[in-house]
């Protein structure tokens, strides 16, 4: 974004729509985004797309996606065959923890699992480097 300042106030600021390579997520909302400074990304948990219902489907969403600012690109992540996996979550809560120089964890709570159902599901994850 480009910001002019004039009086010490930003009086326009300009946006840039970003071409990036790789599937992209469903738009939605409801969702969480936070940067992962060790692999100079963005993670994106979740949400709601609406538009899913008119094809039958459940609007909320339970994946998680990278836009890595170093290759321009989308990443679908999937859990391990050992991890535990949340199912879809909305209006959840996300943070990123840096712990020391080389390691962080994404930490995720609680949202909707379905129109009526809050959880207090509290999951973690490792993250690294790419």
């Amino acid at each position: 974004m480009k910001v002019d300042i004039a009086d010490g106030y930003a009086r326009i600021a300009e946006w840039i729509n970003v071409n990036a390579s790789g599937q992209p997520p469903l738009g939605r909302i409801g969702h969480t985004m936070d940067y992962l400074k060790l692999s100079n990304s963005l993670i994106i948990v979740g949400g709601r797309n609406d538009s899913l219902c008119s094809k039958g489907q459940f609007p909320f969403l339970g994946d998680i996606y990278l836009y890595s600012f170093d290759s321009s690109s989308w990443i679908k992540i999937n859990s391990s065959s050992e991890s535990d996996r949340f199912s879809r979550l909305f209006n959840h809560c996300m943070a990123v923890i840096r712990i020391g120089d080389d390691s962080e964890k994404v930490l995720v709570f609680g949202g909707l699992a379905t129109k009526h159902t809050k959880t207090k599901s509290f999951y973690a994850s490792q993250a690294a480097p790419m």
